[in-house]
């Protein structure tokens, strides 16, 4: 598109830094097909909307001569922004010879033996043990103590985070 004076436009729906990137709307809009289907935003991130209509991102990479994809997330929980971040993160680790699928599940490992090891399990594992010789009224204090006091405060945290300073504040 020219103007009067041959020169040519400056206006269009996408500046040039932007071409090749889904906007919003385009994601918003996006309806469910027969068969799953890509949109791509460029740089091999692309949200693929499924026939029941769920709108999940993924990044295409490679890595020891395989190709693989990570799932980064659901659209709407996951923007296209927050999208982007997390496939610049991904692509950063591919720079460093670390995989990214593998990274997340490590990540995903540590977080559940930590879930494990949470303020609130270990507590109810002493309790268990603990409360066999204990009269009811002690049973019952001391789980109340537990329930509504410590671990509303501390309940979901992993023990070794927990220091002793933090508990005597």
């Amino acid at each position: 598109m020219t103007l009067d004076n041959n020169q040519p436009s400056t206006h269009s729906t996408k500046r040039a830094s932007e071409f090749g990137k889904l906007t919003n709307t385009e994601v918003k809009q996006a309806k469910p097909k027969e068969k799953p289907y890509r949109m791509p935003d460029g740089g091999n991130l692309y949200l693929e909307i499924s026939p029941k209509g769920a709108k999940r991102w993924f990044l295409k990479y490679f890595f020891a001569d395989k190709e693989n994809r990570l799932a980064l997330g659901v659209y709407p929980t996951i923007t296209i922004a927050t999208a982007r971040d997390r496939a610049r993160d991904a692509k950063a680790q591919l720079a460093n010879g670390i995989d990214p699928n593998d990274a997340k599940r490590q990540t995903k490992l540590a977080r559940a033996i930590a879930t494990g090891n949470s303020f609130e399990v270990v507590a109810t594992e002493w309790y268990a043990k603990q409360s066999l010789h204990w009269s009811l009224s002690h049973k019952t204090r001391t789980m109340g103590i537990l329930r509504h006091n410590l671990c509303q405060w501390i309940g979901k945290r992993p023990i070794s985070d927990i220091t002793v300073p933090e508990l005597l504040a």
